[in-house]
């Protein structure tokens, strides 16, 4: 939508783009102080309720990453590939939240959502998704 409200024709947009990304940059846990925590589910966003039982991981703070918690960066990706669904609705001029719900149908993941799956698998933190995501 951002290159129409620049002047690019919506035809031009719905046939020639082949997908669109964005990212961010969260900090890594800390691997060398890397400790599980049980997470409170109370102080959880609405949008990541951990299950019962699941362990989150937190840097402690050492040497290696200069009492942070944190080590390295990696990325979170949103990547949107245009479908012959999302291209209408570019055609039509449609509302933003219409082409993220159509895409969305056709298996995209948001940044945040990206952030869950990352916060899961012990890479990053609550914390650093809800910083490099704020809605």
């Amino acid at each position: 939508m951002r290159l129409i409200d620049m002047g690019v024709e919506p035809y031009l947009v719905a046939s020639t783009l082949i997908g669109a990304m964005a990212q961010r940059l969260v900090r890594k846990i800390c691997p060398h102080c890397k400790k599980a925590s049980a997470p409170d589910p109370a102080k959880s966003p609405a949008d990541f309720k951990p299950a019962p039982g699941e362990v989150l991981w937190q840097g402690q703070g050492c040497e290696a990453c200069r009492n942070s918690g944190y080590r390295g960066r990696s990325a979170l990706y949103e990547l949107m590939v245009m479908s012959d669904a999302i291209a209408d609705k570019v055609m039509k001029r449609a509302p933003t939240f219409e082409v993220v719900q159509t895409a969305r149908a056709t298996g995209m993941r948001l940044l945040r959502e990206d952030g869950w799956c990352k916060v899961r698998a012990g890479i990053t933190t609550i914390d650093e998704v809800l910083k490099c995501t704020a809605v």
